[in-house]
């Protein structure tokens, strides 16, 4: 039986409402898939450089794309306002999601890469959970008062005995150096206080030690006792610290020898106090411990799947076993390196997504769903 002409516009109608139907159920997937992407991420652009040495292009190469990530992550703590974050080093690229090179080019010998860096926010606000190494960058300055021993002069214009001296207690310490080559290119001869802090003030290092340095050095018999007085000035690009000052002396054979130990043991006590008083570093080589998680009504065991999936895929937790299972509640131990508060902020940031509320006010960790979510 054909059908009649208003038969045919009801099915011209419901097909359309079914296309609309699909449509927007179409729209509603893909802001919810984006959604998930970048909830926690941001974007940002970079530039980074490296001089080609020696004819190398592919370790210029190399470095001008470390360079790019690095100072993207630098950018993206400069935006955000953070307060003394450690230096960043390459151990710091786990924080990224992924990076577009948007060019690439060679112009007098130097390479310089352009790019697009996504960053994990949730993961890079933790950084002690994350890294195990953190360093905090410094220059440094020596000042004589008084004459100036000649053997220092004589090493003036090389790596002396005490310039490596230095740049080893800096490291014992988690201090990297790696801007003192710029500031001794840059400083003029006959330097002064004022030009060290105006070179400080556009270098890339986070610290400027000024050590003001007096010595004296005496015979004893076949050998030479110094006493070094160090008096120590640490800036940063906004503030100083209070002076610090060590004393420590040193006998050995050579005026040189005995110096450098007496400066030695007196920097090493600077840097074990400005360590343990003033420059902390973060935490770090946290060790895992268990914590119990209970989830209750959550509707689908593909729910606490996918939750356990998205917090194993940032880290955030490392590994966990399901303890009692009985209809929609379940406890669990996790395997993980966040304290129980921390952890809980960060489950917070999942909330939404998985409809879900906690309460961590007891010994455990609850994971109160609504029942509705179908993830």
């Amino acid at each position: 039986m054909p059908h009649s002409k208003y038969s045919n516009q009801r099915i011209a109608k419901i097909k359309t409402k079914d296309v609309f139907k699909m449509i927007r159920v179409a729209v509603i997937l893909i802001i919810l898939i984006f959604s998930a992407n970048v909830a926690f991420a941001v974007i940002i652009e970079s530039e980074g450089t490296a001089v080609i040495k020696e004819g190398n292009i592919k370790e210029a190469d190399r470095l001008a794309l470390q360079n790019a990530l690095i100072n993207g992550l630098n950018k993206y703590y400069a935006d955000s306002g953070k307060q003394d974050i450690p230096e960043v080093t390459p151990e710091f690229f786990k924080f990224i999601n992924y990076y577009r090179i948007l060019n690439r080019g060679v112009e007098n010998f130097t390479v310089k890469y352009n790019v697009q860096v996504k960053l994990d926010e949730v993961a890079i606000d933790d950084l002690k959970y994350f890294l195990n190494n953190f360093v905090h960058s410094a220059i440094y300055y020596i000042d004589f008062q008084g004459k100036t021993p000649s053997f220092i002069k004589e090493e003036r214009q090389g790596i002396s005995d005490l310039s490596k001296n230095i740049v080893n207690i800096f490291n014992e310490y988690n201090f990297t150096t790696k801007y003192q080559q710029d500031l001794d290119m840059q400083l003029p001869e006959e330097a002064d206080f004022q030009d060290v802090i105006t070179l400080f003030g556009s270098s890339r290092a986070k610290y400027l030690f000024y050590f003001t340095i007096e010595a004296e050095m005496n015979s004893l018999d076949s050998n030479v006792l110094s006493r070094v007085i160090l008096l120590t000035n640490i800036y940063k690009k906004d503030s100083k610290f209070r002076e610090i000052k060590s004393v420590a002396s040193a006998i050995r054979g050579t005026n040189e020898e005995s110096f450098i130990e007496a400066f030695r043991k007196s920097m090493t006590n600077t840097l074990k106090y400005v360590r343990q008083n003033l420059i902390e570093l973060p935490e770090s080589n946290i060790p895992t411990k268990n914590i119990q998680l209970i989830t209750k009504n959550f509707g689908s065991v593909g729910n606490i799947q996918n939750l356990m999936n998205d917090l194993k895929d940032k880290n955030i937790i490392l590994d966990f076993k399901v303890l009692r299972y009985a209809r929609n509640d379940m406890q669990m131990e996790i395997l993980t390196k966040f304290s129980k508060d921390d952890l809980t902020d960060k489950l917070n940031t999942y909330a939404e997504k998985y409809k879900f509320s906690t309460d961590s006010s007891g010994d455990h960790i609850i994971l109160n769903f609504d029942g509705t979510n179908k993830i």
